[in-house]
């Protein structure tokens, strides 16, 4: 009778009266104390899982979700890479491009078998159309853009992900981790890099409407923006959802409850402070990244344009200038252009291969890959496209920086450097010229703003130290903690 009404299988165990039987409960309810009604007597029975649900949920296995730019899964690697250092099996799903970086911080990888240039295809059409440059366009092309990996991407993460695994996910792949957490009982933390969380502050959300609008209408933008970002991966969902139904009773238990799910603000509160009114399961820690240890790439041409009396300022864009080859172009001739025009040294990466390093003119170098903490803190100043990563990097140097933004969460970065008060205000790469640019490098090096923003800067910097004191792999343990508390 008690298998009939699907409540799992039964267990046969001797007592001093007759048999009494067991239900096999559910996976947080290890140790739990029921009571039994067994003719007239009552008997206190202590209910534990088998041993191959006790032995899964106790191998604490971690599968993270990294799917994005270069500037989501870096992050997303770090933190696969210290739960490692802490003796904890880690393995990242994740596009083919990104393989090396796994290789580099010896973490075990899985491929879905496709790459960005599917991400580049759909992003195109966001800088070939400027009346696709708004935000929701811009989402709706994001969504195309999961649906077409959502297959490779569905079966990949069906055969990885078991019962009893903490998943972490990015925020484009969150719809996809709850499907897991409803259907194996997983548990999940979403893990946040920018001001998405929904709040009223427009410092801590970048939907956030601005102050002097009403609180309940800023509240609800914030939280309306928030579901359509998760949502843009409903179609992975559905079909990870489609291939779970197709498991068997020996792969899929009847007995699932489901896990619990918390969000990791995995920002630093300099530059997106902790709202009061976020959400109840958000867990503030700092950006998994280490900020020290740049290597020096020993490239000459380098060494020349950061030593002489003339200021030298980094100038790039990212993932984004290799959507578009003629965006690419357009932005390599404006920077040239406002470098000869402020008479500033100027060091642009190479974003194609078939532009080569070296010298474009006598105030711009063109560079290979170096890496940004190594070269930041001997610049100048900085103008970047506003991603995640290159922000808190630019931060944490003590460089002036401000940020030319495209898309998504850049223009909230970007206002924040602002506010902070280590850079000018940003602009819009799509409407860049060399003449805004030229302002921009002034105001950084020669004008009479840049001794305020250098020792901005500088304050920043000795505050982001401070707050790093201890590292992330401290959040890292404290937040496993939690989970295993929660599991036992």
């Amino acid at each position: 009778a008690q298998e009939s009404r699907g409540l799992g299988d039964v267990y046969k165990r001797q007592a001093a009266h007759p048999l009494v039987y067991c239900l096999l409960p559910k996976p947080g309810a290890l140790r739990q104390r029921r009571t039994l009604l067994l003719g007239y007597e009552i008997l206190e029975v202590k209910m534990m899982t088998d041993r191959r649900r006790t032995e899964v949920m106790n191998s604490h296995r971690v599968i993270i979700i990294a799917i994005g730019s270069r500037g989501d899964v870096a992050p997303m690697i770090e933190l696969a890479r210290r739960f490692s250092l802490a003796g904890v099996e880690t393995e990242v799903v994740g596009l083919n491009d990104y393989r090396s970086l796994a290789d580099d911080a010896g973490v075990q990888y899985r491929s879905i078998g496709l790459s960005m240039k599917t991400m580049r295809d759909a992003a195109r059409a966001v800088y070939r159309f400027r009346v696709m440059r708004g935000s929701f366009a811009q989402l709706r092309l994001l969504s195309r853009w999961l649906r077409s990996i959502g297959e490779n991407l569905a079966r990949t993460l069906v055969e990885v992900v078991r019962e009893g695994d903490l998943l972490l996910t990015g925020v484009l792949t969150y719809e996809c981790a709850s499907v897991f957490q409803r259907n194996l009982g997983v548990d999940v933390v979403t893990v946040v890099l920018s001001g998405l969380i929904p709040s009223s502050s427009p410092e801590s959300c970048m939907f956030a409407l601005p102050k002097n609008a009403p609180g309940w209408l800023r509240r609800a933008r914030a939280r309306f923006s928030w579901l359509l970002v998760l949502r843009s991966s409903r179609s992975i969902s559905r079909k990870v959802e489609r291939k779970l139904i197709q498991f068997t009773p020996q792969q899929r238990s009847n007995q699932i409850s489901h896990g619990w799910h918390k969000i990791l603000a995995a920002v630093s509160p300099t530059l997106v402070p902790t709202a009061a009114d976020w959400m109840s399961n958000v867990i503030q820690a700092r950006y998994p990244i280490e900020f020290e240890g740049g290597v020096d790439p020993n490239i000459p041409d380098i060494s020349v344009a950061l030593d002489g009396e003339i200021p030298c300022v980094y100038v790039g864009f990212g993932s984004v200038a290799e959507a578009s080859d003629r965006l690419a172009s357009r932005l390599d001739r404006e920077v040239v252009l406002a470098a000869e025009k402020a008479q500033v040294r100027v060091i642009i990466p190479a974003h194609h291969a078939h532009t080569r390093p070296g010298w474009v003119s006598q105030y711009a170098l063109r560079i290979g890959k170096v890496d940004h903490r190594w070269l930041f803190p001997q610049v100048d100043g900085i103008v970047h496209h506003g991603g995640a990563g290159t922000t808190m990097v630019g931060l944490f140097s003590g460089t002036p920086s401000t940020i030319t933004y495209f898309a998504f969460d850049q223009a909230f970065h970007g206002r924040r450097l602002a506010e902070l008060g280590v850079g000018p205000a940003p602009v819009c790469g799509h409407s860049l010229d060399s003449s805004a640019l030229k302002e921009r490098l002034l105001a950084m090096t020669r004008g009479p703003t840049s001794r305020r923003f250098k020792d901005r800067a500088q304050r920043v910097a000795l505050e982001l130290a401070k707050e790093y004191t201890g590292g992330v792999t401290q959040d890292l343990l404290t937040l496993f903690k939690d989970v295993d508390s929660k599991r036992r």
